[in-house]
């Protein structure tokens, strides 16, 4: 169901990376990892202006706080185009790019 509010050409942007995921699909992968190994995963809150949606988040990983916020695009047709995610503090956002790069599961942290 998620896929189908996803634009197919949608960008993800992740902290701990410096190419752009390309694609709905990659980006769902993406997405299906980090909740593999992030612990107690929450918004907090939303804020919306226009097109684009911010949600500040928190959860878990390896003992370490990870906050941040995702800002979403919209496009016309209300399917996002593009996602942004801001991730602190590097202590968590390093713990993250461990776990989704080296493919650890959460049984694993």
């Amino acid at each position: 169901m998620l896929l189908s509010l996803l634009h197919p050409d949608m960008q993800l942007t992740v902290p701990f990376q410096t190419d752009v995921i390309l694609g709905n699909v990659n980006a769902l992968h993406t997405f299906k990892s980090f909740d593999e190994v992030v612990n107690d995963f929450n918004y907090k809150n939303v804020l919306i202006d226009g097109n684009i949606a911010a949600l500040r988040f928190d959860g878990y990983i390896n003992g370490e706080h990870l906050q941040g916020v995702d800002f979403f695009t919209f496009n016309e047709k209300g399917l996002v185009e593009t996602i942004e995610v801001m991730a602190r503090p590097l202590a968590a956002v390093l713990c993250l790019q461990e776990a989704i790069e080296g493919g650890a599961s959460s049984d694993n942290l």
